[in-house]
């Protein structure tokens, strides 16, 4: 009948009150309020007699939450660290592999390029056919300009002259000097 006669208010601190009492009495083996614990007892706190051991357990209680908070926010704040590092790392590495990759791309059309030179030079010492030689010369440049197939160009133009004209091929049809010649776009034909 007692019960009944309280209101919701003295019924809310009542249970309060028996919370912090009941944590209190375990004794050494006592756990501390929990966060949820505190929230619900907190709008009430103010309206409960509570002696000064219990007053020092729910402020033992709040410094064990904070102390949690600041332990969980030194984690995140490493876990974070962590992962800006590492992708700190990751795009370092990335960047390297680009650039490398792009050195030896560049690498690979110099060599490209100086095996075609070299091709057009045998062309050109084995006597074979300057069109061909200048051909490959010119595939050498196209490929990566370097010096060994600017001179492997420069080297099939002069040997594609003969006494100062361009000898391409023999004409038999053609006796009379030609003054102009015209190559077609692909340089496949006179």
């Amino acid at each position: 009948e007692i019960a009944e006669k309280r209101s919701d208010t003295q019924k809310e601190i009542l249970k309060a009150k028996r919370l912090i009492e009941s944590q209190l009495i375990q004794g050494s083996a006592r756990e501390l309020l929990s966060e949820r614990q505190l929230t619900y007892i907190e709008p009430i706190l103010n309206k409960i007699k509570l002696s000064s051991s219990e007053q020092e357990f729910i402020s033992d209680s709040y410094k064990a939450i904070e102390r949690k908070r600041v332990k969980k926010e030194a984690a995140q704040k490493a876990k974070l660290r962590r992962a800006r590092q590492f992708a700190i790392v990751s795009g370092s590495i990335a960047i390297v592999a680009v650039i490398t990759s792009v050195l030896a791309w560049d690498q690979y059309k110099k060599a490209l390029s100086n095996q075609y030179a070299a091709t057009s030079a045998v062309h050109l010492h084995l006597s074979k056919s300057n069109s061909d030689a200048l051909h490959i010369a010119k595939a050498a440049w196209d490929v990566k300009y370097t010096p060994a197939a600017s001179q492997e160009v420069g080297a099939a133009y002069y040997k594609m002259f003969d006494n100062g004209y361009l000898h391409v091929a023999n004409l038999k049809e053609h006796t009379a000097p030609i003054n102009a010649i015209m190559f077609s776009t692909k340089g496949q034909y006179i």
